[in-house]
């Protein structure tokens, strides 16, 4: 679990670190238009998002400007 929220961190953090900041506004977009249907509520989604809009801060100010991803495809996730 941690790992995964660290990987989604630092995807945030890349988005934070380009000419676009993301934040509440924007996570309501996504969570409106990307993340339904979903088993938790709008507000449980918003939570969540916010601890990665934080994480994302603290990288930025430690200085993290580019964030690398290596991503592996999973069979049971191709249509």
């Amino acid at each position: 679990m941690k790992l995964r929220h660290t990987a989604l961190a630092l995807a945030v953090a890349g988005a934070l670190a380009g000419p676009v900041h993301a934040g509440e506004a924007e996570a309501k977009k996504w969570i409106d238009s990307e993340f339904q249907p979903s088993t938790l509520s709008k507000e449980q989604q918003l939570a969540e998002m916010q601890w990665f809009i934080e994480a994302a801060k603290k990288l930025q100010a430690k200085g993290v400007k580019e964030i690398a991803v290596v991503s592996e495809t999973i069979t049971t996730h191709e249509i």
